[in-house]
């Protein structure tokens, strides 16, 4: 007769998916251009996260009289054809 065995749970999934994320946390110390590429996401998604306390004016009203102004400290870099601040408009896109 066959004989089957009973294959019991592994104890060391959660050891080996820790030690793979060292692993990959280690090589991503050594390789320069990755971590440049770390940081550039981690400031998008703080950029996305945090953009209603960033932005200086709402990006979707029209005003009427600076259309097409240059960057300024009033608009960082500057309104579009309608008057919209283009900072604004940028972070929240």
């Amino acid at each position: 007769m066959a004989s089957i065995e009973a294959i019991g749970p592994e104890a060391d999934v959660g050891r080996q998916s820790a030690s793979a994320f060292r692993a990959f946390l280690r090589q991503l110390r050594k390789n320069r251009l990755g971590m440049l590429g770390a940081v550039l996401v981690l400031v998008v998604m703080a950029s996305a996260i945090f953009a209603p306390l960033i932005i200086t004016h709402d990006p979707i009203r029209i005003m009427v009289g600076p259309r097409l102004a240059g960057p300024s400290p009033e608009f960082l870099l500057g309104t579009d054809q309608l008057g919209r601040d283009t900072f604004s408009r940028t972070i929240m896109g």
